[in-house]
């Protein structure tokens, strides 16, 4: 189900094709999940500074950490790249990504109260260009977490 985005990725070398890397069913960490996005985005220089206590230098995702921080995907002083990726938190960074458009809203979720927060907007922006479903016809699962072969497909979905 994930052959194509996965294809996709390989070709824009969102992943590599080492498979010792990727492992496909593994939860997505937000270190995995920035340094996608960021790979995806072509690895643009940030002109940021690293302000997170838990990114070092010679770590694979610093400069996609700071990437993201300055395109406000991210925030704070930590970046936590070893948590596991919730499904609200890759959907607001998708959404961040496509420039926060506005004007979508789908209230069929139980999980969304107010369509005004980026989560509502987010989640409306998802549904409208088919980038993430609900687990089920009433619930998104906002706190549920990500594969990484879900996380190359929601990219794929948003940005082909």
């Amino acid at each position: 189900w994930y052959a194509e985005a996965v294809k996709w990725a390989l070709n824009k070398k969102t992943i590599t094709d080492d498979s010792q890397k990727f492992f496909p069913d593994n939860t997505c960490t937000k270190g995995d999940f920035y340094t996608f996005l960021w790979n995806a985005a072509g690895r643009p220089q940030s002109s940021g500074t690293n302000t997170f206590s838990d990114v070092k230098a010679a770590d694979s995702y610093h400069d996609a950490a700071i990437w993201a921080k300055e395109k406000g995907m991210v925030s704070g002083s930590t970046f936590a790249p070893q948590t596991s990726l919730t499904r609200s938190e890759c959907v607001i960074a998708l959404w961040k990504y496509a420039g926060s458009p506005e004007g979508f809203y789908v209230n069929q979720y139980l999980e969304i109260e107010k369509h005004e927060s980026d989560f509502g907007r987010a989640v409306g922006w998802s549904h409208m260009h088919s980038v993430m479903g609900g687990t089920d016809l009433h619930k998104f699962s906002p706190q549920k977490t990500i594969t990484k072969a879900e996380a190359i497909n929601f990219m794929y979905r948003a940005l082909k």
